[in-house]
């Protein structure tokens, strides 16, 4: 009974038989039987067999039992209770083992040799590089990371947690990260070549490097490019480099030869070429800071300054004897002229508008007139040889000098619009115009064909011929008894009076044609035909003198000579035929006339030469008859004189060794004889 087992395990601790402690157990396994019991489908009078019955089943109590040592005796007198509590125990322990077992396998950590595990720990964190296997219990508190592998150009970046700032690994191989360090990246290093360099800046100071190379570059943790590498420029003798220091604003050109490489805070501003300037050039440069020019002249290899700008290259003025060059400066208006041979550098600021030019050769027959711009005047320069003109002046023309014969007049009007008669009637004048004088031209017609119409032609004069001039003129007109004839004539005339001719006439040659034409009209329209071809000569000699007692000329000034009528004819057919044969028979009289003249003029011209020819010829036979007497006579007198001269010279010398003047001649007259007898053996050998 319950009762009982109380008592039982009360008693139990008294009497010393089993401690206190193992009361549990047997509930325990009592508990157990009846789970087993009831897992099974047995009752619990099935396991409580009286002891006289079959042998009961082989619990794991009881293989514990029998292992441990347990008493029998105190497990079986345990109640059902108690041995079930132990039961329970017992595969609660069993399964806490297994449970440890499996936690155990799975906190067993295999790190590579490429991995790390860091442990986080309250006292502090730390790191453990593999390979190795540990065991990490769930507690623990670990991360699994992976190591990263670094080549030759690369590094690593990583970042200290503690005091967030970054660090470089630059190592190749596997990189383990610290227990408080984070990766950031893996970037490449920066591999600069012989002619490059890179600019490196600090985020955190602002502080500046420039590294150039050969050589592998890592940056600092706070370093940055913004350019990159960037190509070293190479100074040579015709480059050079403009630099700017941005710390003070300053530029600098650097111009020592090789390669340049910029310092920190200087910025390379422009590689310039140097400007080659040859002998005949010169450059204009510009100070920006100033903003003055001035001129560089060749030749040269120019380097621009570090705050200056070039402007333009041009060419020097090269003046040759003779020639000048004017030139303005464009600020001040200042004016100079430079006169060749010479190189001629103009200012900065000199412009030359009109550029070369010729200087004014003047003669004694030319004169030039300049103008001067201070003044305004004009001035009439009188010389022989070059004129160059001054500053501010200005050859406006180069004027000839008039020459105006005995026979000649001009008109020169002056500044005030009065005319002036030019005139030298005992020799010729010759003058310069003055300063703003002008000669007066005439536009008078011309008459050197006969017509009836006007006006004509027109033609320029400049000088009035004084001398009877020809005037051709033609009119046709109407005799008395009404036959329409044209006249063509020649009137003589001159100028007498300038003065009134200018005055009076713009046009003099046309104002003697229509008065002629109308005298000629007036005379000729109250004769007939008949009176006027028998007696022609006249008829024109009257109106020629009633012509000239006219006033119409002389309030002119001028003077009509006489008028002549060269040829007239018919406009109607009949009349024309008439006057064509009459003009036939007197042309063939006359004719027949000359013939007969030129017949005796050519004969007598002939018997004169041939009489002039005979005188000729006795005057050459005398001529030659006198020559060959003279050369016989000359070539006569030459060879007596050689042959004394060759007679002397033997018997001088004889003389000292004959000295008998009869032996040296004798002597003499036996070469001579000899000579003869061999010029005649060579005549007899030659056949002669």
């Amino acid at each position: 009974s319950r009762g009982e087992t109380h008592s039982r395990s009360r008693q139990q601790p008294q009497h010393g038989e089993m401690p206190s402690s193992r009361v549990v157990p047997v509930h325990v396994e009592k508990h157990e039987d009846r789970s087993d019991s009831l897992v099974s489908g047995n009752s619990s009078s099935s396991d409580l067999e009286s002891p006289s019955g079959t042998e009961k089943r082989a619990s794991p109590w009881h293989v514990w039992r029998g292992w441990s040592g347990f008493p029998h005796d105190a497990y079986d007198g345990l109640s059902d209770r108690t041995k079930y509590r132990f039961r329970c125990f017992c595969k609660l322990l069993c399964l806490s083992f297994v449970i440890f077992l499996i936690v155990l396998l799975s906190c067993i950590k295999v790190v590579d040799i490429n991995q790390q595990l860091l442990f986080k720990k309250s006292t502090g964190w730390y790191v453990r590089n593999g390979p190795f296997t540990a065991v990490v219990w769930p507690h623990e508190r670990m991360e699994r990371r992976e190591a990263t592998t670094v080549s030759q150009r690369q590094y690593v970046v990583i970042k200290d947690l503690h005091t967030e700032l970054l660090q470089h690994h630059t190592t190749s191989g596997l990189f383990f990260l610290g227990p408080y360090q984070e990766l950031v990246g893996v970037k490449e290093k920066i591999v600069l070549r012989r002619y490059d360099y890179i600019r490196l800046i600090d985020k955190l100071t602002g502080s500046e490097r420039v590294v150039h190379g050969p050589q592998v570059v890592v940056p600092d943790p706070l370093e940055e490019s913004k350019d990159g590498p960037q190509l070293c420029p190479v100074i040579s003798a015709t480059t050079s480099v403009l630099v700017e220091d941005r710390l003070s604003g300053l530029r600098q050109v650097i111009t020592q030869r090789g390669i340049f490489v910029p310092v920190p805070f200087q910025k390379i501003v422009a590689v310039r070429e140097a400007t080659l300037l040859e002998t005949n050039q010169f450059a204009v440069v510009k100070d920006e800071l100033s903003g003055q020019l001035r001129n560089e002249e060749g030749p040269q290899l120019l380097h621009l300054g570090p705050y200056e700008s070039l402007g333009r290259v041009r060419e020097k003025v090269v003046l040759e004897r003779g020639q000048y060059v004017r030139l303005i400066d464009s600020r001040t208006g200042a004016e100079r002229i430079d006169v060749g041979p010479a190189s001629v550098v103009p200012g900065p600021y000199e412009e030359s508008s009109e550029g070369q030019q010729v200087a004014v050769h003047l003669t004694p027959a030319t004169a030039a007139l300049v103008l001067s711009m201070t003044s305004g005047q004009q001035l009439l320069v009188v010389k022989v040889g070059l004129l160059t003109p001054k500053p501010y002046e200005k050859v406006l023309e180069v004027r000839n000098r008039i020459h105006v014969l005995p026979h000649q007049a001009a008109v020169v009007r002056n500044p005030l619009g009065d005319l002036l008669i030019m005139r030298n009637e005992t020799a010729g004048l010759a003058f310069f115009l003055q300063p703003y004088h002008s000669l007066v031209p005439f536009q008078w017609s011309s008459y050197k064909t006969h017509r009836v119409s006007e006006p004509g032609p027109k033609e320029n004069v400049t000088l009035i011929d004084m001398r009877v001039q020809r005037l051709l003129f033609a009119s046709e007109v109407r005799t008395s008894d009404n036959v329409k004839l044209r006249l063509e004539g020649i009137a003589f005339w001159r100028v007498m009076d300038v003065a009134k001719t200018v005055s009076m006439t713009s046009d003099a040659p046309s104002d003697v044609a229509q008065r002629v034409r109308n005298t000629v009209v007036h005379t000729l329209s109250g004769t007939s035909l008949e009176v006027f071809m028998n007696d022609f000569s006249n008829i024109t000699a009257e109106a020629s003198r009633r012509a000239a007692s006219e006033s119409f000329y002389s309030d002119r000034g001028l003077q009509l000579e006489t008028v002549e009528v060269t040829r007239f004819e018919s406009l109607e057919n009949e009349t024309s035929e008439a006057l064509r044969t009459i003009i036939a028979e007197s042309s063939n009289r006359i004719n027949e006339l000359e013939k007969a003249k030129s017949v005796n003029d050519i004969s007598f011209a002939k018997l004169m030469n041939e009489i002039a020819f005979e005188n000729h010829r006795t005057q050459l036979i005398k001529a030659r008859a006198t020559n060959l007497h003279l050369e016989s006579s000359f070539g006569g007198e030459a060879s007596g004189s050689r042959m004394m001269q060759r007679a002397g010279t033997l018997i001088g010398g004889l003389e000292p060794t004959l000295p008998s003047i009869s032996e040296r001649l004798r002597i003499y007259k036996m070469q001579e004889n000899l000579k003869g007898r061999n010029s005649d053996v060579k005549t007899l050998a030659s056949g002669g």
